[in-house]
C-alpha cells in the first residue's frame, strides 16, 4: 500500500511541476499581449495592483529576453496597429501606392485583362 502512495505522490509532484512550467510562459504571454493592446500608463489600477501582475511582468521580460527579434518586430508593427485601430490614414508616403481613379483599372492593367480575356475565348 505504501508503494502506491509513493507513486501517487510522484505523479502529483510531476503534474504540479508541469503545471508550473506551463503556466509561467502563459502568464508572460498574457502580459505581453495585454501591454501591446494597452500600454502600462493607461492600464487600470486594478490590473497594476493585482498580486500576480509582478509575476506576469517577470515572465514577460524573460520571454522577451529569449526572443529579442520578436520584440523588435512588435515595435515595428505597433505603430501600424495603432493607426488601424484609431482609423487614421497617416500612412507614410513610401507605403502609399499609386491608386487608379475610382471605378476601374489603370490603362495598362485594363489592356492586360482585355488581352487575357481575348486569348481565353
Amino acid at each position: 500500500m505504501e508503494e502506491f502512495d509513493v507513486r501517487g505522490q510522484r505523479l502529483v509532484a510531476l503534474c504540479l511541476l508541469g503545471l508550473v512550467l506551463f503556466s509561467y510562459p502563459v502568464l508572460g504571454v498574457f502580459n505581453i499581449v495585454f501591454n501591446a493592446a494597452m500600454p502600462p500608463q493607461r492600464s487600470p489600477d486594478w490590473v497594476l495592483s493585482a498580486r500576480l501582475y509582478p509575476l506576469t511582468k517577470v515572465c514577460a521580460d524573460a520571454l522577451q529576453s529569449l526572443a529579442p527579434k520578436g520584440s523588435a518586430v512588435a515595435e515595428k508593427v505597433t505603430p501600424a496597429l495603432k493607426r488601424s485601430l484609431n482609423g487614421s490614414d497617416d500612412t507614410p508616403p513610401e507605403s502609399k501606392r499609386d491608386k487608379p481613379a475610382e471605378g476601374g483599372y489603370d490603362p495598362a492593367a485594363q489592356k492586360r485583362l482585355d488581352d487575357l480575356v481575348e486569348k481565353s475565348l
